[in-house]
């Protein structure tokens, strides 16, 4: 499996976007830094190069697209809520790992700021989660590490919430093309995979939540036979 040291912080903001400005509506972005030596060789950070890559910036679009269906915005007001993801070490997949995580972390912090009485209520609607694959030899892995990831003609990344219901799913060509007759392969073996990454999820946030918050997430974790 991949190895991923993935912290993540929560920092919210009085404001958000301006489309969303008077609407009282919420929003979740996300920030994705790979820093130095996460791989075991040197990477600039974004930070030190003075702008974040075309990758980086696809990656944070992914990651907070993600986090934002697990969240009621409205229950939010308006104030923009990010989590920042900082790889210290990665072997592939560190952008499902962010979401998996990031959805850890705005679980704890909105826990945290209904106890203070910054929310009205907790926000959470959905868990979320994700998992990378691709297909290698003509076979379907998951959780490539970095050697893999690189010989795979397809690369794929799936998010799904609990409740079976799909997020998103990117399909990358790297060195071939997918048929569309595989695609119930990827969702249901991903749908599989994600099974246990929901559980670890709850039992992470388990200890922390308030009686009644952890009973809504254990509500969102009946997990039928397959997605929907």
């Amino acid at each position: 499996m991949g190895r991923y040291k993935n912290p993540r912080r929560r920092q919210p903001e009085d404001r958000v976007p301006a489309f969303l400005q008077g609407t009282g509506q919420g929003w979740v972005s996300a920030d994705y830094t790979l820093l130095s030596r996460m791989g075991g060789s040197r990477v600039t950070p974004a930070s030190d190069r003075g702008s974040a890559s075309g990758r980086a910036v696809e990656i944070r679009r992914l990651i907070g697209r993600s986090l934002r269906a697990a969240v009621d915005l409205f229950a939010l007001g308006e104030v923009t809520v990010w989590v920042d993801c900082d790889v210290l070490e990665a072997d592939g997949g560190t952008r499902v790992a962010a979401i998996t995580g990031g959805w850890v972390a705005l679980a704890l912090a909105f826990d945290q700021w209904v106890r203070r009485g910054d929310l009205p209520r907790w926000p959470m609607a959905n868990v979320v989660a994700g998992i990378s694959m691709g297909f290698l030899r003509d076979q379907l892995f998951v959780d490539l590490n970095y050697f893999e990831d690189s010989q795979a003609t397809v690369d794929i990344n799936v998010v799904m919430t609990a409740t079976g219901h799909l997020v998103e799913l990117q399909v990358l060509g790297e060195h071939g093309t997918l048929a569309p007759s595989s695609i119930d392969t990827v969702l249901n073996t991903a749908w599989t995979v994600l099974g246990p990454i929901f559980q670890l999820q709850y039992e992470a946030v388990a200890p922390h939540l308030r009686p009644d918050h952890l009973a809504q997430v254990r509500s969102l974790l009946v997990l039928p036979e397959k997605p929907l």
